[in-house]
């Protein structure tokens, strides 16, 4: 699945036999999977883990926030080096604020934990994400490069928030007894859901910017009138040299818009995660108000 999923976009997918074949050996040994569980005395994965409403929700949540903030930081370089121009270094400076906010919520997130219920501190998380992915989705190519400090911050807060809760869900709603399994699983999960998520956005990127380059492209032509109007008064507006040009502003322009439409999605995914952070029972409580676990698990 690995394979096909970072190979589908150059393969041209379900038209490329290679694909075919990866994905029909990794849908014939899920189905022997299936068969396993089903049948096995001792299966390689409890069952158990996937009765479990709090470890299954956060396994949810592993596959859709977390994959968001790869896929969405993914993108940000090559905004920030190909769409604006900044230099290698002065983009990664850029991402430093981020990180910094990052690295303070993944402290507090665990210290909030004895004070606040962690379902309310992975849905402000979240909406940090979405917040931030919202301002993403407004990016143009004469923006402030303090907008993206901004932008930066407000999701490295909502990354270390939400990330840190929806690992420590996962584990401590299972028994003792199976959180090496748990850790196991979430960890897969996690990580081809970013996979997917990747491709999913790569794909929309790619698609996009073909589409966008069309429609904004089709403004540029010898049937324009404004241009008409220029080439009467003697323009040499179709020389090789202009139309190179302008190609090459219509390609920037259309890749801006293929970027914007990529953070809109995941904003939109963000929000419709919010919700479903509540289906996670509430934890117990010690008495020094450390968090221990899932209530009726």
């Amino acid at each position: 699945l690995q394979l096909a999923l970072d190979r589908g976009t150059q393969q041209d997918w379900l038209d490329s036999t290679e694909i075919v074949i990866e994905l029909g050996l990794c849908a014939a040994a899920f189905w022997m999977l299936i068969i396993h569980l089903r049948a096995a005395r001792h299966p390689i994965i409890s069952v158990g883990l996937f009765r479990n409403r709090t470890f299954v929700v956060a396994m949810i949540l592993a596959m859709t926030v977390i994959p968001t903030i790869i896929a969405a930081t993914a993108l940000l370089p090559s905004i920030l080096q190909l769409l604006l121009g900044y230099p290698v270094t002065t983009a990664g400076e850029m991402l430093i604020p981020r990180s910094i906010a990052l690295m303070f919520s993944l402290i507090a997130g665990g210290r909030l934990m004895k004070y606040l219920d962690a379902r309310l501190i992975v849905s402000v998380g979240i909406s940090f994400l979405a917040l931030s992915l919202w301002m993403h989705s407004g990016f143009d190519l004469l923006m402030d490069p303090y907008y993206i400090i901004i932008a930066g911050v407000l999701q490295g807060l909502g990354a270390g928030l939400a990330a840190t809760i929806v690992n420590y869900l996962a584990v401590s709603a299972v028994p003792v007894e199976l959180r090496t399994e748990a850790a196991a699983m979430f960890g897969l999960f996690r990580s081809t859901g970013g996979a997917i998520l990747i491709t999913i956005s790569t794909a929309l990127l790619a698609r996009n910017i073909q589409i966008n380059h069309e429609e904004i492209g089709a403004a540029i032509s010898a049937t324009n009138p404004n241009l008409m109007l220029a080439q009467s008064y003697g323009g040499t507006y179709f020389s090789e040299r202009i139309a190179a040009l302008a190609d090459a502003e219509v390609t920037r322009q259309a890749m801006m818009v293929a970027y914007i439409n990529d953070f809109w999605l995941m904003m939109w995914l963000m929000i419709l995660m919010i919700p479903v952070v509540f289906l996670i029972k509430p934890l117990k409580r010690m008495r020094g108000g450390r968090p221990l676990m899932a209530a009726g698990e």
